[in-house]
This record gives structure tokens, sequence and C-alpha cells, in this order.
């Protein structure tokens, strides 16, 4: 009789430490997700401001351009008295000028200075900016 209630708690030791090793195995840390969506975020945008670099022309108003330089753009067009130099910017998920903006699935031109973002996308060789707050979009074509 000793002997099985013996091979009993062996047996419900066994289950019992299995189970504890699934529940540890099945576990997500949620840490090292969070990191890897970061890289791969840093990834994202670093490639899209490589695909920025260069010159841009607005096909509807030839006299707007936009020319990126590393994490700066110089935005020209006529009847600016002030004239164009290359200032920051940066390209996020987020725009931390308006709340809740993380919670869309966007992209987003920040321009730090001026405490604007706008919705940025690259396809092909057609750079789009749109509105947030407001309706709008602006279509450059890459120059030659």
């Amino acid at each position: 009789m000793k002997t099985i209630h013996l091979v009993l708690v062996i047996i419900l030791a066994f289950i019992t430490a299995c189970e504890e090793k699934k529940d540890l195995s099945g576990e997500i840390n949620t840490n090292e997700i969070e990191e890897i969506q970061q890289d791969s975020s840093q990834a994202d945008t670093n490639l899209l401001i490589e695909e920025l670099q260069g010159s841009w022309r607005e096909p509807e108003y030839p006299f707007r351009r936009a020319e990126f330089k590393d994490s700066t753009v110089k935005f020209t067009e006529e009847g600016v008295i002030e004239p164009p130099s290359f200032k920051p910017f940066e390209i996020s998920n987020e725009c931390p000028f308006l709340p809740d903006s993380a919670a869309n699935d966007e992209t987003y031109f920040v321009n730090p200075e001026n405490e604007i973002c706008e919705k940025i996308s690259v396809r092909n060789d057609t750079l789009t900016f749109g509105g947030v707050e407001s309706d709008y979009t602006i279509v450059y074509e890459r120059m030659e």
C-alpha cells in the first residue's frame, strides 16, 4: 500500500512540474516584444529617411521643391521673403504635438521647430504629404 501511495505522489509531482514548466514556457516577455517593435520601427524610419534623400518637386506647382539631406529638409517656393535653409525633421509613428496620434497606423513627418506633423509616404518616385488635423494632400515627384 505504501508503494502505491509513493508511486501516486511521484506521478502527481511529475505532472505538477510539467504543468509549471508549460506555464513558464508560454510566458511572453513584454519588454522583449517592445524592444523588437522599437528596433523594427527605427529600421523603418531609417529606411524612409534614406528614400527621401535628394530633390523633389511638386508637378502642379514646379517652383515648390523639397530637398532632403540626411535628417534635414529645405523647402523652396516662390514669394517667400526668408531665404530657404535646411531645417531638422523627424520621422515617427506618432506626432508628439497631437494626443492619441499613436493609435493611428500612420507615419508622420515631424517638424519640431514649428511643432507641426504631416502624414508622409514614399512610393516609387512619389512623395506625399497629407494633413493630420485638416484634409489636404501635397504630392512631389523625385527630380532626376
